[in-house]
């Protein structure tokens, strides 16, 4: 049943993920 409530989080999770290595990227440049 936590199935899909894992998922929603992980994928939630590697957005901001995927966020913070931008804004890093973009603080680098």
């Amino acid at each position: 049943m936590g199935s899909l409530a894992a998922r929603e989080g992980e994928r939630s999770r590697g957005d901001f993920e995927v966020r913070e290595k931008k804004s890093v990227r973009r603080k680098e440049r």
